[in-house]
């Protein structure tokens, strides 16, 4: 048998815990917005569709810029629904390196 993807985990938990809030976004002062397991992957699956319609060639590598936040998952997830690889580029790291340049 096959061993699991991280992908593969993510959909059962989708199935066995949709209601269950699995992410909570701070967005300053007070605001905070939960996501469960529903909402994340519907997001994924959206921003899956509009990746796959930019014609990319299954297995193409896809950077994010991002700090590590609910939409940098979503995003992330998106890619791997999409048949892509993800390359994070995280916001601390770049700025680092552009320091160096």
């Amino acid at each position: 048998m096959a061993s699991k993807l991280i992908l593969d985990y993510v959909y059962e938990h989708e199935t066995n815990r949709a209601n269950q809030v699995y992410m909570t976004q701070p967005f300053g002062g007070d605001k905070v917005v939960n996501y469960t397991w529903a909402q994340l992957m519907d997001h994924a699956r959206r921003m899956a569709t509009h990746l796959k319609a930019q014609g990319f060639e299954q297995g193409s590598r896809v950077a994010i810029l991002s700090k590590n936040t609910a939409q940098f998952m979503m995003a992330e997830l998106a890619i791997w629904m999409a048949g892509y690889t993800t390359v994070a580029i995280f916001l601390r790291k770049a700025q680092r390196l552009s320091t160096m340049c």
